[in-house]
Formats: structure tokens, sequence, C-alpha cells
């Protein structure tokens, strides 16, 4: 994964990260049957701990074996994305708050790859 995502939201609402999880050695997209573990952590830039960091993650629930190139979720790319993780809404509460999400990605094999997303809230301005 590598490089850091970023985007903003409003506080309260859920964030939708997406990427692709490639093979280190073929460049491929990996598969649901490629992962060991996926795990994951929240905190705030000063260091609040949101989510415990290796949080589990359910490997069918965020890997796609067919990847999404659907716009809404996927403009990167004709290749397409296979990670899709949901971020409920009752996480990212703090208005103007910087998260950071770190998901470690752990193959069956033992080579890991960690992608990180920063989601930066903005305050609503009705209730």
């Amino acid at each position: 994964m590598g490089n850091i995502k970023a985007g903003t939201i409003y506080e309260d609402d859920s964030a939708i990260l997406v990427g692709q999880v490639i093979k280190s050695t073929t460049g491929s997209l990996l598969v649901q049957a490629d992962f060991g573990t996926i795990t994951y952590g929240i905190w705030t830039s000063s260091g609040t701990e949101v989510v415990a960091a290796g949080t589990s993650l359910t490997v069918a629930n965020v890997i796609f074996d067919t990847a999404f190139t659907n716009e809404k979720l996927w403009g990167l790319d004709t290749t397409g994305g296979n990670f899709r993780l949901i971020i409920a809404a009752d996480v990212l509460t703090s208005p103007d708050t910087e998260y950071h999400v770190e998901v470690e990605f752990v193959e069956s094999g033992g080579a890991q790859t960690t992608g990180v997303w920063k989601i930066i809230t903005l305050p609503r301005n009705t209730s």
C-alpha cells in the first residue's frame, strides 16, 4: 500500500477506505486466500487511541477477489481496488480532528505491508 491516503468528512459520518493490496513478488492484486490476518487501529493526531491497535478484521469482509472499479469508490485506474473498510460514524465523533488509520496486512506466507489513511473531520453546522 505504501503511500498515505487522505480525506475529509463531517464529524459523526462514516468513512470508506479503499486501496489496492498487491503481492510484492508479482505485482498482482492479492485475493482472500492470500491472507493470514488483517488488523487495524485508529488514533487521533494527538496520540489518543480510538480503536485499539491489532483489532482484527475479517478478511472476507474487507478483501475482494474481484477488483471493484465503480467510480464512486474507485476512479484511480482501470485495475480497481481490492480492499474496502467502512469505519462507522460512531468512531469518528470529534470535530476538527485528524484521525490516522493503520491497517496491517499479513499474507499467509508471512509477508507484511501497512496501509495508512488520514481522515480529517469537520464540525457540523446543523444539529
